[in-house]
């Protein structure tokens, strides 16, 4: 699932902001942003900071399921690594 929020601009760079992280380790322009965390994307490393609150209800379902989708594809990417 790629849900682009918004494309930035930032020192004549554009940032792609969306829901999900699909190619981790791969870029420095990729972000993702659920409630008020934000999981950044760079070559050597994935940043993840900021506040989340998961309610019992299908919205706190909704959040949870995209963290543990950004999760699965830092986890994969880790994995195929070469360098490990």
């Amino acid at each position: 699932m790629f849900n682009i929020i918004k494309n930035i601009l930032i020192n004549a760079c554009i940032i792609t902001i969306a829901t999900t992280i699909n190619e981790p380790f791969q870029n420095e322009y990729e972000m993702a942003e659920i409630d008020e965390i934000t999981i950044e994307n760079q070559l050597d490393h994935i940043s993840i900071y900021g506040e989340l609150t998961i309610t019992k209800n299908k919205e706190g379902l909704k959040k949870a399921k995209l963290l543990q989708e950004n999760l699965t594809n830092i986890i994969k990417e880790l994995n195929n690594n070469k360098e490990n």
